[in-house]
């Protein structure tokens, strides 16, 4: 009996159980979230939208999916397919009766798919304008518009609609990008000429001879030449000014100019010397001209050096001409008297390390009238060792590290440097010699200078293209403290006439006023010197002082310190001044 009510009762729990479970409101979909809310696609592309149904215990989770505009993008099972440009919105809503939906707004664009420019190469003149024609695939391209941008700014400007004004001489490429994003570009090359004109004529009627002035257009002399056909009917030679032309003897010839950085561009000049030009027999004045052949030469390359030597009364008694390279110090280079008249070259060899040269002729005439003529400076491509600090105090029981950076060469090089230590005795001790190779910036570590009085380094720098010495530096002697240091830097290694140069003094341990007597700026051509006083130095604070000068002419520009406690000035730096 008792396992019959047993029974019963657990019938009866089972059935009310099953009863209140059917008693239960299903769960419906409260909201539909979409990876993406917003898309562009280009046509005939497809996009996978998901929807991210909640909540997760929802009964019926299935959705419909539909687009508002098919002709624009078609849908299914979440899969949009671009059909053609517009926009539409693709509706992903829940099946359960809910109303719950969530839409992602379509828009379909036709992207550019190429850009094809009616030229490859053109030529504009040097104040001209083009403007480029380019056709853009395919025709219905949603955005067909083209951002253009110049290579070089200083040969060609570019403005929005793509004209292109030609502002200096060179080469350069105009490049046009799709705006639509989607990466398509068209590149034209485009070449500005040195010279305006290809060929002219020119009659030469003045004694004083005629300078045809000329217009590079931003191109440097040193990369143009200049050759005549005959050189016996006038000396010529181009600078700055322009193409000079000084008559000796009646007639014709031409003289062309070329671009060695494109040899399509030249320009002839066909010159005829009149009989007006010449000086009738005896009445020249003493005159002397002197040309180098070129406008920028390379270390150890000879150098043809035209002169014209007349007038006054013969026969001189002296005609000296002296050629000049310039390093840090100035070297001079003579060379015999000259015994051809009127014209004639001499041939200098440039050395290793410089960095201009000119040549000056001399002549004094049966009467005693003395006549100098100096050339133009020709600049010289060489190596340059920058130190980042040169040291005129260190502080003893220190390395002395000094950065420095080389200019010019092959980018890859081999240094050797070494120290000399001068003792108190006057003894010297020279440090190992330390070779490395290095790139274009390093730094270069000294030993600690011990109990020596004063310390100077040296650096000769190989260049590893053509293994031969390109520059070798001597570093100033500085004298050796027990508590101070005192460096400086010039904040360039070149400066045009005119610009500011600064020079920085880096002290520790004492200031301008207890440690220099004078600081001089030197020129190395010719001596001129201008000095300053400590209190010319502004203090840029952390033991920075500085000075500016703008140098007035070109030459080698040294700066010299003279030191309160030393009887001597250390070894002075240099710039270059262009």
């Amino acid at each position: 009996m008792k396992r019959l009510v047993l029974l019963v009762l657990t019938a009866v729990l089972m059935l009310a159980a099953f009863s209140a479970a059917g008693a239960e409101e299903p769960q419906p979909v409260t909201e539909i979230t979409l990876n993406e809310s917003e898309i562009t696609l280009q046509k005939g592309k497809s996009f996978a939208l998901k929807a991210d149904v909640q909540p997760k215990e929802a009964k019926n989770k299935k959705v419909s999916w539909t687009s508002s505009d098919p002709a624009v993008a078609t849908v299914g099972n979440g899969a949009v397919r671009a059909v053609s440009c517009g926009e539409c919105e693709i509706v992903c809503e829940a099946q359960d009766g809910s109303g719950v939906s969530a839409r992602c707004r379509v828009t379909v664009v036709q992207f550019v798919t190429a850009l094809q420019a009616k030229d490859k190469k053109v030529t504009v003149p040097f104040g001209g304008t083009y403007t480029p024609e380019v056709t853009v695939k395919p025709e219905d391209a949603t955005d067909p518009s083209i951002v253009w941008t110049s290579s070089d700014e200083s040969v060609l400007t570019v403005d929005g609609t793509g004209a292109a004004s030609a502002v200096g001489a060179g080469d350069c490429d105009l490049t046009g990008t799709a705006a639509d994003g989607s990466g398509k570009s068209v590149k034209i090359s485009v070449h500005v000429p040195v010279f305006d004109t290809a060929e002219s004529s020119w009659e030469v009627t003045e004694t004083d001879g005629l300078v045809i002035p000329l217009d590079l257009h931003g191109t440097d002399l040193q990369y143009i030449t200049c050759k005549s056909a005959k050189e016996n009917f006038f000396m010529y030679w181009l600078d700055r000014e322009g193409l000079h032309i000084l008559p000796l003897a009646a007639g014709s010839t031409t003289v062309t100019l070329a671009s060695t950085l494109n040899k399509q561009d030249t320009a002839k000049f066909n010159i005829t010397v009149a009989d007006s030009a010449l000086y009738a027999k005896g009445t020249e004045p003493l005159r002397v001209t002197v040309v180098p052949e070129k406008t920028f030469v390379k270390p150890g390359e000879k150098v043809r050096i035209k002169y014209y030597v007349s007038g006054g009364r013969q026969p001189y008694q002296k005609v000296e001409c002296v050629v000049t390279s310039e390093n840090a110090n100035g070297t001079s280079m003579s060379y015999p008297q000259i015994t051809k008249f009127p014209s004639g070259e001499i041939s200098a060899e440039i050395p290793v390390g410089y960095t201009r040269m000119y040549a000056a002729i001399t002549v004094t005439d049966a009467d005693g009238n003395e006549f100098k003529a100096d050339s133009s400076p020709v600049p010289i491509d060489h190596l340059t060792f920058v130190p980042g600090e040169e040291y005129f105090a260190c502080r003893r029981g220190e390395q002395i590290e000094i950065p420095f950076r080389i200019v010019g060469g092959s980018g890859k090089y081999t240094l050797k440097y070494y120290a000399a230590l001068i003792m108190p005795d006057g003894s010297r001790d020279e440090t190992k010699e330390v070779s490395a190779t290095v790139g274009s910036e390093g730094t270069i570590v000294l030993p600690d200078p011990g109990n020596a009085e004063y310390v100077q380094w040296y650096v000769g720098v190989w260049d590893q293209k053509n293994k031969s010495l390109a520059v070798a530096y001597n570093g100033s002697r500085a004298v050796v403290t027990d508590d101070q240091v005192i460096s400086g830097h010039f904040d360039r290694p070149e400066v045009n006439v005119g610009e500011d140069l600064t020079f920085y003094f880096r002290m520790e341990g004492t200031t301008p006023d207890e440690a220099l007597t004078m600081c001089v700026w030197e020129y190395a051509s010719d001596y001129d010197q201008v000095g300053l006083g400590p209190w010319d130095l502004k203090d840029e604070g952390n033991g920075v002082w500085s000075t500016v000068l703008a140098p007035v002419k070109p030459g080698t520009l040294c700066f010299q310190v003279v030191f309160s406690q030393l009887t001597f000035s250390p070894q002075p730096l240099s710039v270059t001044v262009r």
